[in-house]
């Protein structure tokens, strides 16, 4: 563990699940790939708590009193510090694309809501909006709390990268649904890179 957390200039930590039992060593906040490894390693496999379930610390080496501790709150600076992501940038700085999916008729995104959320977690980001909605979204009638959120972390975890917006409704069912969008994003030429 010592020579893993030298070698990644990380504090490695245990966490777990306790509705699985599933434990897992990884990274405490963010890591560091060496410099010599850079150019043919970009990530490591295990380091984040991300797989498999909701993770809990189990064991913390940090103190109570820390932003990090699990029971702070989740805003963009505590991403920005946990996965070492980048933050900065301006108005098309940003290569990629990105988009999130709704899904049923009720799955509207508020745009005046996520200016506020960005305003207060994101300054730098007020004025951004999500470049291509596909399908009808009426945030300004019936804004759905989930989808605001989906919108608004995706953009403030991938700052000024473009962001679509799917929104799907008319299946029978959401399995229905998930088919409509995933032909959807086959017959694109160039659809986002990233779906969330």
């Amino acid at each position: 563990v010592g020579i893993a957390q030298k070698l990644f200039q990380c504090t490695l930590a245990e966490f777990g699940n306790s509705k699985n039992d599933r434990r897992k060593i990884a990274a405490w906040g963010s890591y560091h790939i060496p410099d010599m490894l850079s150019d043919v390693i970009s990530m490591v496999a295990g380091m984040s708590t991300l797989p498999s379930g909701r993770l809990e610390s189990v064991h913390i080496p940090v103190s109570e009193s820390d932003p990090l501790t699990a029971t702070s709150p989740v805003t963009p600076s505590t991403i920005y510090s946990i996965y070492g992501s980048d933050s900065t940038g301006s108005h098309g700085s940003k290569l990629g694309s990105q988009a999130v999916v709704e899904f049923g008729t009720l799955a509207n995104f508020n745009e005046a809501d996520t200016q506020t959320f960005f305003t207060k977690y994101q300054a730098n980001l007020t004025g951004e909006v999500v470049g291509v909605v596909y399908g009808s979204n009426n945030g300004n009638i019936r804004p759905s709390v989930e989808a605001n959120l989906d919108v608004q972390y995706i953009m403030a975890t991938g700052v000024f990268v473009n962001t679509s917006d799917y929104k799907i409704t008319g299946g029978l069912d959401i399995e229905d649904e998930f088919l409509d969008y995933t032909i959807l994003v086959n017959s694109e030429n160039s659809p986002p890179l990233v779906h969330s």
